[in-house]
């Protein structure tokens, strides 16, 4: 690949993506890139409520317990986001060019392994929980957490290969179809009462389900070439292999801290740490539409234009997610309280300041996002690993002590502090990387 200048190809980038705080912000909102806002959007919302009806059908301590089997849903999640939708993102583009159709049949294929390895395991794991913490009672949630294990994964992986073959209208039909009915069948509940862990993730997991199957009728082709698996595989791993590990140990920073709160403090702290949660992943309508679509098309600017207009696309689009995401923040953290009273009810009230510090610490994540999208297009994810390795290996060492010493305000500090130091190990990641980038193309 080569470039003239790097001045040049940020002139081009910025005839896309104009120049500015809030310009960018009408590109994040134009075209398609506004499906995947409002699919996002509806997404959000549906699992927001969804929280809310959870935790006044079942009480404190018994949506702690939820909390903590759907914690496991999202830590799963996670590993298949960097081993297989995030490959497929920002690497799919190529690879579809060299084997066509072929390729997502392929990444269909390694997704459903994967699902059903994960689900088995899960199980498993919550048979052997259930041995170790028994007070807990989570025994009867293995079958239902297993089967909403796979049919969440096989759900996110279709409506994530729509977005990426840009189908975005089937990717918005089939969320419609999975998370609508999971919102009217616990509102029923809600007023029929008789709820626990148990019937929530068995409507969670068989309304995924009808999403995913709608996937399969809408796919296109199940053409499988097995050299293109062995490609893709290989291919996905060269990607993926610090991907991996970046995932497991962003849990151990972002969301360790629900479990550790339940085992020093008991179920009833994970519940309402949780419920902060949800309240703040607001943010997480503006995340998650970026997934579906900024690594792609920064990819597609950088294997174009070069190393000049990526760096321009992901400045100019980095101060418009600071610009919502700050402002977001701000305003549910100053009246984190009422919001909490008013939604959950008056015994969540006292988790404010716990939502205050997750928001802050969400807002380092709005901050850390271009750089972690623009390492994965370059192809260089090592750094994502060692920045996430930090952030746990601060986390754990920490998180206990300042439980210990400020119950669950400690544990969102310990959280805090891991997202600002992945945010300075990514960030300077990135700029020696493109330096490096630009200094090889001329």
């Amino acid at each position: 690949m080569r470039e003239s200048s790097a001045a040049e190809c940020e002139a081009r980038a910025d005839t896309v993506v104009s120049k500015g705080i809030y310009r960018p912000i009408g590109v994040l909102l134009s075209r398609r890139e506004s499906w995947a806002l409002a699919d996002q959007a509806m997404v959000s919302v549906a699992n927001f409520l969804s929280g809310i009806l959870v935790a006044r059908l079942v009480g404190l301590r018994e949506f702690g317990v939820f909390s903590l089997a759907w914690a496991s849903v999202l830590f799963v999640n996670s590993i298949q986001s960097a081993l297989i939708t995030a490959p497929m993102v920002s690497v799919g583009p190529i690879l579809e060019t060299q084997i066509g159709s072929c390729y997502y049949a392929a990444v269909l294929l390694q997704q459903t392994v994967f699902a059903c390895a994960a689900s088995l395991l899960v199980e498993a794991g919550v048979v052997l929980s259930a041995h170790f913490w028994p007070a807990w009672g989570i025994r009867p949630l293995a079958l239902p957490l297993a089967v909403s294990v796979f049919a969440y994964q096989m759900q996110d992986f279709m409506r994530r290969y729509f977005f990426a073959t840009r189908r975005v209208k089937l990717g918005l039909l089939n969320d419609a179809v999975s998370f609508l009915p999971q919102i009217l069948i616990l509102a029923v509940l809600f007023r029929a009462h008789g709820v626990d862990s148990r019937i929530a993730l068995w409507v969670m997991g068989l309304t995924s389900l009808a999403g995913f199957v709608l996937g399969l009728l809408t796919f296109g082709s199940y053409k499988i070439e097995w050299g293109a698996v062995r490609a893709v595989a290989s291919r996905h791993w060269v990607s993926s292999k610090w991907l991996v590990g970046s995932a497991i140990m962003g849990w151990t920073s972002g969301n360790f801290f629900l479990p550790a709160a339940a085992i020093v403090l008991g179920p009833a702290a994970a519940g309402g740490v949780r419920a902060a949660q949800t309240l703040g992943q607001v943010l997480f309508v503006l995340f998650n539409s970026l997934e579906n679509y900024l690594p792609n098309e920064a990819a597609r600017r950088f294997h174009s234009h070069g190393i000049g207009a990526l760096r321009s696309y992901l400045r100019n689009s980095g101060k418009a997610v600071m610009s919502i995401a700050g402002v977001l923040c701000l305003t549910i953290a100053l009246s984190g309280r009422w919001l909490l009273t008013f939604l959950y009810g008056r015994q969540y009230g006292s988790f404010a300041g716990v939502l205050a510090i997750i928001m802050a610490t969400y807002f380092l994540t709005s901050a850390a996002l271009p750089a972690r999208f623009g390492l994965r297009v370059l192809e260089n994810t090592r750094p994502l690993f060692a920045a996430q390795a930090a952030a746990g290996v601060l986390t754990v060492a920490t998180i206990f002590p300042l439980i210990a010493h400020f119950g669950v305000t400690g544990a969102a500090w310990s959280s805090f502090a891991s997202q600002l130091v992945m945010l300075g190990i990514v960030t300077m990641a990135l700029m020696s990387r493109m330096k490096r980038e630009a200094e090889t193309s001329l």
